[in-house]
């Protein structure tokens, strides 16, 4: 199943790291994400209908430290949120220069962007990526390290990430009743058909 994710993944075809600006969070009713499956190798799997029904794998960490890393099918894109509690000091919509480090493997360098998901909520860096490689390496490895600028923010385990991916490609693949939710939609001559 793993290898079936890998390969929804590779249809995503862009740059390493996606420096677009995240989504809006507007704040939001808690009816807005389901659950899907409450344990899948220690993550909790749900479905945000904020982002078109996407899936995505969540875990909270005893530091305090959350890591989300979902689909989001409206913007055919991945991505990944960190936060923890302790963060009050980062600002909303100001972007941050953050480096991905899995295991001792090379870093990512991309650019993360501060949110809530609800006003008066905890801080979040927001991340779009899109490089199979990356989601390659948050499933194969045993530990993320995250940076910004030169000191570490946070540290956490991957264990669970392969039963976790598995079971939001089934969640995915069960919402949009799909084997590929990214599929460009049919060419078609009809002018006036939705895109």
């Amino acid at each position: 199943m793993i290898a079936s994710f890998l390969a929804l993944l590779a249809a995503a075809q862009a740059p390493a790291i996606v420096r677009t600006p995240p989504p809006v969070f507007n704040p939001r009713p808690k009816s807005e994400v389901r659950t899907y499956q409450e344990d899948a190798g220690g993550w909790a799997i749900a479905i945000d209908d904020t982002l078109s029904g996407g899936c995505f794998a969540v875990r909270a960490f005893d530091e305090g430290t959350v890591v989300r890393v979902g689909i989001n099918p409206k913007d055919n894109n991945f991505y990944i949120v960190v936060g923890n509690p302790k963060w009050r000091s980062l600002e909303v919509g100001k972007s941050y220069s953050i480096r991905w480090q899995f295991d001792s493997e090379l870093p990512w360098d991309g650019t993360a962007h501060g949110f809530q998901f609800s006003s008066g909520g905890d801080h979040y860096l927001f991340q779009t990526f899109s490089d199979t490689e990356f989601f390659k390496e948050f499933v194969a490895k045993t530990r993320m390290t995250i940076y910004w600028e030169t000191k570490r923010i946070a540290t956490v385990s991957l264990d669970g990430t392969g039963q976790a991916v598995q079971a939001t490609v089934q969640c995915q693949k069960r919402e949009f009743n799909t084997q590929d939710p990214f599929a460009a939609a049919p060419e078609t001559d009809d002018p006036f058909a939705k895109k």
